[in-house]
């Protein structure tokens, strides 16, 4: 089934290439959630020549809580539609599914890659 799902991407960038508007598109979603929202405790340190080559960062950092990241990449254009999210319920999918609809042209199917 994976392997029709690009097959059949495959088939429609080449029709759109040849000019055809292309009547369907199939986007892969994913979601990760419970990402860490990270910040450094202390400006980073430059370089000083001789003395520090590299960029020094301390290892102390301040959590600002966790976030949702919700992307779909469209596997016959390559263009990936990202959403981030402070929580992650039903109500944040559905609106990011409101999203994506509304980044197509009306009548095209929009299909869900299974894998």
């Amino acid at each position: 089934m994976v392997l029709h799902t690009y097959e059949e991407a495959n088939i429609l960038k080449v029709q759109e290439k040849e000019g055809k508007e292309p009547d369907t598109f199939i986007l892969s979603f994913d979601e990760k959630s419970g990402i860490q929202v990270l910040d450094t405790k202390y400006p980073d340190l430059m370089p000083v020549p001789g003395q520090f080559p590299s960029i020094h960062r301390d290892y102390e950092y301040v959590r600002h809580g966790t976030v949702c990241l919700q992307a779909a990449l469209d596997l016959v254009t390559g263009f990936v539609h990202y959403r981030i999210t402070e929580r992650n319920r039903s109500e944040e999918f559905i609106d990011f599914l409101k999203m994506l609809d509304a980044q197509y042209p009306d009548g095209v199917k929009i299909k869900n890659h299974p894998g």
